[in-house]
């Protein structure tokens, strides 16, 4: 089988058997063409993680808890590509040290990189919805986490025209007390980046992505990670929006979100109440969305 990926031929493999289909996995991140020969691709080494925590999920529920375990443990994979001294991911060698010399900010403006592709281990290192606590953790804690993160903004390594690193705005939600970097940061980017002229989408919309990251910013809440369903909040640039609820499916009939105290200034959120009770984190479910009720944010500018 290595020997057929080597030769850069295409394999299609058929198996009842999960663990086949992974192991044949590991080894088409093996990347052999061009630069990147003899070296493990980074990035798609982390799209496959977020992979593995989808189908574990589906696992989970449909087929056999063991397998989804199995998944479950994979999905911590990302981790031994995790450079302490320079707390980024970098690249690995097949021999399973780090590539050397590293640079994290190559990959630029669309550059050829080892290891990342369309980006650099900057917009990369980050992009691990599936597990923020234990992202913070191998960084080096809150503090340091929140530095990293920031610095990714203040030093222009952020790319909004492309997908790996979008959610990073959303990310200081899961520090207490820095959620307002985030209000901050999807306020900038909604500004700085959207308009009305025939240019106003960063990049390729590829999809839709933009334009779902723009909706559901201006929404005031955002899906924390595929196979989740959890969304993360932001301060609303609507007064007022209404989720009507198909109620063959749902027994809520609407979901509504409104604004108070908006303004040009007021990007900050002071509180926010579900159903009238207040929120303790910035973060709701899609149960809470499906059963139908109000979500009220309460804006300030500071």
């Amino acid at each position: 089988m290595r020997n057929l990926i080597k030769e850069g031929k295409t394999i299609i493999f058929i198996t009842h058997k999960l663990q086949e289909v992974l192991d044949l996995s590991d080894n088409i991140t093996v990347i052999r063409r061009g630069k990147d020969v003899g070296r493990i691709k980074t990035s798609e080494a982390t799209k496959e993680t977020i992979a593995n925590m989808m189908v574990g999920r589906q696992v989970l529920f449909n087929i056999k808890k063991e397998d989804a375990e199995m998944l479950f443990k994979r999905v911590e994979g990302y981790k031994k590509y995790f450079d302490k001294k320079h707390k980024l991911m970098r690249p690995l060698k097949e021999d399973g040290n780090f590539l050397s010399p590293f640079n994290p900010k190559m990959g630029m403006n669309f550059e050829p990189s080892h290891g990342f592709h369309e980006g650099t281990s900057w917009n990369y290192s980050f992009s691990l919805p599936f597990d923020i606590e234990g992202l913070i953790k191998i960084t080096g804690g809150k503090k340091k986490f929140v530095e990293k993160i920031e610095k990714c903004f203040s030093d222009s390594l952020f790319d909004m025209g492309n997908e790996p690193d979008i959610f990073y705005p959303y990310l200081f939600n899961y520090v207490k007390g820095e959620e307002w970097r985030t209000q901050k940061q999807v306020r900038y980017c909604i500004n700085k980046y959207f308009n009305t002229t025939t240019s106003g989408i960063p990049g390729n919309d590829d999809a839709g992505t933009m334009s779902a990251w723009l909706m559901f910013s201006m929404m005031g809440i955002y899906p924390t990670c595929p196979a989740k369903t959890d969304y993360t909040l932001t301060s609303p640039v609507l007064d007022k929006l209404v989720i009507n609820l198909d109620n063959k499916y749902y027994k809520g009939k609407k979901f509504v979100i409104e604004t108070r105290n908006k303004s040009d200034k007021n990007i900050y959120i002071d509180k926010v109440e579900l159903n009238g009770k207040p929120l303790k984190k910035m973060f709701i479910t899609h149960k809470d969305i499906v059963k139908g009720g109000k979500l009220v944010f309460f804006l300030t500018d500071k």
